[in-house]
């Protein structure tokens, strides 16, 4: 009986987020300029068209959100809404087309100002302590098989050459309150996490808190958040060890430990001229 249930509560939280996504890209999509941007300089659009920009929006949206990624699915999601006319054709093509018009950078666009628009929405009691929570993580995702990403974004060295698919890396900050991604940073499978995430700290606010994984619990993350304001929550990376090192005390499974960096190293991403201390004070905690 699981699974059953489990398919339904995420079809609610799915259909729920994406009201508020929607929502707010409503109200943006009624300034001229915001309409503009999504919308690719060269694409031709007709003035009375069925799949409009508010309309093919909803079905993109809808279709990455889908189990079922297909367009002919999300054609025949869009006739069950509402959003097309029930007599318009199954075929694809002109939702196809509709949606190569739009304008990647515009899409952007619309993922920075509709995360900041929902952030404005929260009340101070959905913040923890006060505070706003920004989760960190990072992810690769399969591209076409084209040349052109092929060349952007180099598919694993370990693929043999013409049976894998590019993959792009992807960082991402999200807010822990709306669930909504707030800033990003995109490169190739062969950037490693951190760079991205070089690029995205300076975004962060002061008073901000910072919740990752083991992946961004770096000696260089801890000191560069710590020296912006802004505090972090990872768990220990697997690589150190702090198993009889002196600690001081603050209650049952919680303490301050010293860190030491290793010498010589540089994390992949930063910049030279950023000076790094040799120690820096963590607080840590365990369970057991």
């Amino acid at each position: 009986m699981y699974p059953p249930l489990v398919g339904r509560a995420r079809q609610h939280l799915t259909l729920w987020s994406l009201g508020a996504v929607l929502e707010c890209l409503e109200r943006f999509l009624d300034e001229p300029h915001f309409r503009a941007s999504l919308i690719k300089p060269s694409a031709f659009v007709r003035s009375k068209r069925l799949y409009s920009l508010r309309v093919t929006i909803k079905m993109f949206l809808t279709q990455c959100l889908s189990q079922d990624h297909s367009c002919r699915t999300a054609v025949a999601t869009a006739k069950e809404r509402g959003w097309l006319p029930p007599s318009t054709s199954p075929d694809t093509a002109a939702y196809c087309r509709a949606r190569d018009a739009l304008s990647a950078e515009g899409l952007s666009q619309a993922v920075v100002q509709t995360g900041e628009a929902l952030d404005t929405r929260v009340a101070s009691d959905h913040l923890w302590l006060g505070r706003r929570v920004r989760v960190i993580d990072g992810t690769g995702i399969a591209l076409p098989d084209t040349p052109a990403n092929q060349a952007d974004y180099p598919q694993p060295a370990e693929q043999k050459l013409g049976c894998g698919f590019p993959v792009l890396r992807l960082v991402a900050l999200m807010s822990l309150t709306t669930g909504a991604v707030v800033q990003y940073a995109l490169s190739s499978l062969h950037a490693h996490e951190q760079r991205l995430f070089h690029y995205l700290r300076p975004l962060l606010t002061p008073g901000d808190v910072v919740l990752g994984d083991r992946n961004f619990g770096t000696f260089a993350n801890l000191v560069l958040l710590q020296r912006h304001g802004v505090d972090a929550v990872f768990l220990q990376h697997h690589a150190r060890t702090t198993h009889g090192q002196q600690r001081t005390r603050l209650g049952k499974g919680d303490y301050l430990v010293q860190w030491h960096t290793r010498p010589g190293y540089r994390p992949p991403g930063l910049d030279l001229s950023v000076d790094l201390p040799k120690t820096v004070i963590v607080r840590g905690s365990h369970s057991r």
